[in-house]
């Protein structure tokens, strides 16, 4: 193996050769901050050389954290009014 052949295997060449990031530098940073998985386990070495096998198994892991919105007095009435239309409708639909 040349020395090409290994900066080809490492772990930040073969996200960006897979398409699921852009640059090497932003492979890196994923890497490094644990959002990719090999083989379903987490690896935060970019200089990880990656065999052929396990080039199928590599996937990115991010999850991005979800706001939890407390609803107005009007949007909680508006709901209500909506899944009693929806009940109606669907009382109706059942007698036909």
């Amino acid at each position: 193996m040349g020395k090409e052949d290994y900066l080809k295997r490492r772990l930040q060449s073969i996200l960006v050769k897979k398409g699921l990031v852009t640059t090497q530098k932003q492979g890196r940073q994923l890497i490094t901050h644990k959002h990719v998985t090999v083989n379903g386990h987490v690896l935060n070495s970019p200089s990880h050389l990656t065999t052929l096998e396990e080039e199928q198994s590599v996937a990115l892991n991010i999850a991005l954290p979800i706001e939890k919105k407390k609803l107005t007095k009007e949007e909680v009435e508006l709901l209500e009014e909506i899944k009693t239309d929806a009940e109606i409708a669907n009382k109706t639909a059942e007698k036909e």
